[in-house]
């Protein structure tokens, strides 16, 4: 391609001139006022309209006016193209780039770039080439990829030649010592920016700019708070940038980090109103620096809660973005923050790989034969959560654990549409980077069913209550048409209000659908004990054994042999023992013979959840002796 025409018409010149008012981050709005002009006048010759589009595109850019933005570019290469104009190409390629680098689309802002590279090679354009190196460095450091922007920048400097304006020299100086800085190589960026002089920058505001801020930040990183506060305050002063710029919230945030790094409290609203700034022009790695130094604030003043919520919308960000690095960065800070440190050797495998799907595990609350529930804080949703990791075993075929990652996502299916505040609402459903299977759930605080049983702590109407309410939520539920499957105590919590709360579906299944044997054995009905298919009334028969023991504080006598003896009518569910005890508490015939008829071999035979309900709530109401489960009357 031809690079460049011969001389330049008078709307070519003033739309050129806006380009370098551009670089010198003069007045976006004022530019794109002026190109829109240019672009009005009388029919431009073809590269005065390129140079107007590409101004008028980058002003826009820098007015948020993205999709304007992008339209104006794309034109202009497209244009360029058709006009064989290489220097346009390449300079509107960039343009492109540099707009999807400040979105965090660093993907398509390199592969642009390449294109830019290749158009800059194929005229054998070193000058190009250079400035072009210097683009992928910028965008490979805002990405988190330091060693690849030194590579960069080093190439740079090497191409770079005498005849390169003392402008260019500067701008690849102050990228390797930007990298320095964000690698951790303090002592080499001190020695790059010790030879520095304002001189330097020609008198350009954006140069001072960049040039005070890479001093700010090099005695930030240096732990010299004061004088990084100090060179910040007066860059805004000596180079007065427009109120709310883009160096503005720069030097602001310089500020706000070496004031939460001295522990000042008032530096947390700061720094997340920065960050909302940066996020809202999508300046994503600035703003996940600002949003991770507000967390480790917020984790210094025991707020971890607000600690967890900043740093997860960092990682939704680092997410976005598609950058390793930045997910990487955004990791290592949850793991000097993050409470799993104090879960104990044998969880930090799962606190890792779970930090890594956006959950901070806090403690662990039980372990079952075939997953663990940890109390985590989810960082997309910003509160706290029950998590369930299945553990799937090594000796898992393929079927096996199709079979058990199925049974997960079924529990969270089974609630999706069933909304009732006694049962654990299924939040999220997802397979981690271990390939094991995962399930957030809303998190209940309070005892199990199997606690208050083991204190014996109920009085005989606090027990009949709560049988009634579990009994009222298992109505509802068998009337949207789920079975729970797996009902014990262990498996129902209740709230400091009293009111108990279902959790753990990972056996629902839609009532008359056949499903794996599921259940615990001592709450499991006889047909599920055969295989055979287990509707509502294997809930209820789960109800009638919790029911005894939150009465009596006893476990029916001989379920052991309802497999083998209850079919042909030899069974005493409830045993002498139970019997008389609900006797000696005073619980009235009705109630017992409910028991035994819960608790029949026969699922025809036992009374529905709403029965159940009517009959324990009525005689909750009723006086009875204020007696504990395991007490004596």
């Amino acid at each position: 391609m031809n690079r460049q025409g011969d001389g330049q018409t008078g709307s070519e010149a003033r739309a050129r001139s806006l380009l370098v008012r551009l670089d010198d981050f003069e007045d976006a709005g004022g530019i794109a006022d002026e190109a829109d002009h240019l672009l009005q006048a009388p029919p431009l010759p073809v590269v005065a309209e390129i140079l107007s589009r590409l101004a008028r595109g980058l002003a826009l850019h820098r007015l948020d006016r993205t999709e304007a933005a992008l339209r104006d570019l794309h034109w202009a290469a497209l244009r360029s193209e058709l006009e064989s104009r290489s220097d346009l190409v390449i300079r509107a390629n960039a343009a492109i780039a540099s707009l999807h680098a400040w979105r965090g689309r660093f993907d398509e802002a390199l592969t642009h770039l390449a294109l830019a590279l290749a158009e800059a090679a194929s005229c054998e354009d070193r000058a190009a080439v250079a400035g072009l190196c210097g683009d992928c460095g910028r965008i490979h450091l805002e990405a988190g990829q330091a060693g690849a922007a030194r590579a960069f920048f080093r190439k740079q400097a090497k191409l770079l030649d005498a005849s390169a304006s003392p402008r260019d020299h500067l701008r690849c100086r102050l990228g390797l010592i930007e990298t320095e800085i964000e690698s951790g190589a303090l002592e080499e960026a001190q020695a790059l920016i010790s030879e520095l002089t304002d001189a330097d920058t020609g008198g350009s505001p954006y140069l001072a700019f960049r040039v005070a801020k890479a001093r700010a930040r090099l005695a930030f990183e240096r732990g010299r708070n004061a004088e990084a506060r100090q060179i910040a305050t007066d860059a805004i002063a000596r180079i007065e940038p427009a109120p709310g710029s883009y160096e503005v919230i720069m030097l602001e945030a310089i500020v706000a980090s070496a004031d939460a790094r001295d522990g000042r409290a008032a530096a947390e609203p700061v720094l997340a109103r920065l960050a909302d700034l940066l996020s809202e022009r999508r300046l994503i790695a600035p703003a996940i620096d600002l949003r991770l130094e507000q967390a480790r604030l917020l984790a210094d003043l025991s707020r971890e809660g607000e600690a967890l919520a900043a740093v997860g919308k960092a990682l939704a960000a680092a997410v976005a973005s598609g950058s390793v690095a930045l997910e990487r960065k955004v990791r290592e800070t949850l793991a000097l923050i993050g409470p799993a440190s104090g879960l104990g050797i044998d969880t930090r495998r799962d606190a890792a790989m779970l930090a890594a799907e956006g959950y901070i595990l806090i403690e662990r609350l039980g372990r079952g034969g075939f997953a663990t529930v940890f109390r985590a804080f989810d960082l997309v949703r910003g509160r706290e959560v029950a998590l369930k990791r299945f553990h799937l075993p090594d000796h898992y075929d393929q079927d096996m654990r199709r079979s058990a990652i199925e049974t997960a996502r079924a529990e969270l299916d089974a609630t999706q549409g069933f909304h009732h505040p006694g049962v654990a609402r299924a939040l999220a459903f997802a397979i981690d980077r271990d390939g094991s299977p995962y399930l957030a759930q809303e998190l209940v605080e309070g005892d199990s069913v199997a606690d208050l049983v083991a204190a014996q702590s109920l009085a005989l109407r606090e027990g009949m209550l709560l049988v009634g309410r579990i009994a009222q939520v298992l109505s509802a539920l068998h009337g949207y048409g789920l079975v729970h499957r797996d009902l014990k105590p262990a498996n129902i919590l209740c709230r400091s209000t009293g009111e108990p709360v279902l959790v753990d579906f990972g056996l629902a299944t839609l009532a008359g659908m056949q499903g794996i044997l599921g259940g615990t054995e001592a709450y499991a009905a006889p047909e599920q004990q055969q295989g055979e298919p287990a509707g509502p009334a294997a809930d209820c028969f789960a109800l009638g054994v919790m029911a005894v023991e939150i009465l009596t504080g006893m476990r029916p006598a001989g379920l052991e042999d309802r497999v083998r003896l209850w079919p042909f009518g030899q069974h005493d569910p409830l045993g002498p023992a139970v019997a008389q005890r609900l006797v000696e508490r005073g619980v009235d015939l009705a109630i017992r013979d409910l028991l035994g008829a819960l608790l029949s071999p026969d699922p025809s035979e036992r009374p529905a959840a709403e029965a159940v309900a009517q009959s324990f709530m009525a005689a909750a109401a009723t006086p009875t002796p204020n007696s504990k489960a395991g007490s004596p009357s």
